[in-house]
């Protein structure tokens, strides 16, 4: 529930008024994350995988890493 509810939190702090889609809302992270490769090349090379933080597709890979967690019988 703690999830859920944190996913949820994030992506109502970050916008105000109508959602945009998805796509231009990692596009908008993407491009307030360039910086220059030569000065930060691990933040330039994660920058795509920070700005997809918040996206369907890291909810589900966190849900189903909760829920495998939940559901694997623990060893003796």
């Amino acid at each position: 529930m703690v999830y859920v509810l944190g996913a949820i939190a994030l992506e109502a702090a970050e916008v105000d008024g109508p959602v945009p889609p998805e796509a231009e809302r990692i596009a908008a992270r993407r491009a307030a994350l360039a910086v220059d490769e030569q000065a930060f090349p691990r933040t330039h090379a994660a920058a795509d995988a920070i700005a997809a933080y918040v996206s369907t597709g890291q909810f589900r890979w966190g849900l189903e890493r909760v829920l495998a967690g939940v559901t694997c019988p623990r060893e003796a």
